[in-house]
């Protein structure tokens, strides 16, 4: 069957504790801010809306949870169908952006090279029929050129045989990753998984620990997260994070990863992640706008490091964090805000960071 938020209890994961010097955000609850954005328009089935009352359509649209960080204050914080502030929300692919986080400070430390590195320095066993020419860069801009199988049943969904499909659920994801073909010269966009996993394996190798570990001690106690939160991984027996989608944390605490590459990497004094690495993992990587494979990305869409960007018309830019059914990370430098949505299913919003978007512009 398709994945379902319910994952992130079907399977094994490695745990992670809250930060021992929790940084809740200052509150600031803005009374006009519901009605601003309820005039945002959103492209609901096909068609432009406005949204209206702003409680009423997410909670119509499967939304659990709904946060707004302005100037470094929580102003607007909603949650439905059941779900509180230490409910647990899973990401699904806002983890890659997790993932490319991680490698720029194994960069920063010297664990790894730099991005122009080839992926075979790290992962020996891949060298040869055309991995000589693959990088970390490649990787982390979906840009590889490697194989990624995607057949449809019935033209409807992912076949169960498909790369998409086998790379979420295969008990052994090391191995599978490691068994990737090289389909053409790096260089054209290609959404997919075995990127995030064949990092995953060089973060193991390079930091000599779980990318869980790495992320617990790198950015979940340095955030202050309020919340422990946990990584799924692929089995019990081979314990291979899932890189590709299994961080599963509290809403609260993914808006502090957004503050943090808002305020670029810095974090109460502190640099956490460089700023120069923010600044290239959300700016567009690969420029050829006709290679999206969603066409709400047309005109000023562009990949990062495994962040999906909105360059605008005045040259500034949007960036998100986005995992399937409408897990979202999204930050405006311009606004200086960051919204997060979590949910069972995007509802009936065709594609939320093109809603964000208008969000941010009533802001």
């Amino acid at each position: 069957m398709d994945s379902d938020v319910g994952d992130a209890q079907r399977f094994p994961r490695i745990g992670f504790p809250a930060s021992t010097q929790p940084r809740p955000f200052p509150e600031a609850p803005d009374a006009t801010l519901a009605a601003r954005l309820a005039t945002a328009e959103a492209r609901y089935q096909g068609a432009a809306r406005q949204v209206g009352p702003l409680d009423a359509f997410l909670a119509d649209n499967d939304t659990t949870a709904f946060l707004v960080v302005r100037d470094g204050r929580l102003v607007y914080e909603r949650y439905f169908h059941g779900a509180q502030r230490d409910t647990p929300a899973t990401s699904f692919s806002v983890a890659k952006s997790v993932t490319s986080t991680l490698v720029g400070i194994a960069i920063a430390e010297g664990r790894i090279g730099g991005v122009d590195d080839p992926v075979a320095k790290y992962l020996p066993e891949l060298r040869g029929a055309g991995f000589e020419r693959i990088t970390l860069h490649h990787l982390l801009s979906m840009s590889s050129g490697l194989e990624f199988r995607q057949p449809r049943l019935l033209g409807i969904v992912d076949a169960p045989w498909s790369d998409d499909s086998l790379q979420y659920y295969d008990p052994d994801i090391r191995t599978r990753a490691l068994g990737v073909r090289v389909h053409e010269a790096p260089g054209h966009f290609l959404y997919n998984n075995f990127h995030p996993q064949l990092l995953g394996i060089i973060l193991e190798r390079t930091t000599g620990r779980s990318p869980a570990a790495y992320l617990s001690e790198k950015l979940w106690q340095p955030l202050g997260a309020e919340f422990p939160g946990s990584w799924s991984v692929d089995s019990e027996a081979r314990r291979f994070t899932k890189m590709e989608s299994g961080v599963n944390a509290r809403p609260i605490d993914f808006a502090k990863l957004g503050a943090l590459f808002l305020q670029g990497g810095a974090w109460h004094g502190r640099q956490v992640v460089p700023a120069n690495w923010v600044e290239a993992a959300t700016s567009p990587q690969s420029g050829n706008e006709r290679d999206w494979p969603r066409p709400h990305f047309a005109n000023g869409g562009f990949y990062g490091y495994f962040w999906w960007i909105y360059r605008l018309p005045d040259g500034a830019r949007d960036f998100a964090a986005v995992g399937k059914h409408g897990q979202m990370i999204y930050v405006a430098p311009r606004k200086n805000v960051v919204l997060v949505r979590n949910g069972f299913s995007k509802g009936r919003v065709d594609w939320w960071p093109l809603l964000m978007r208008s969000f941010v512009d009533q802001l």
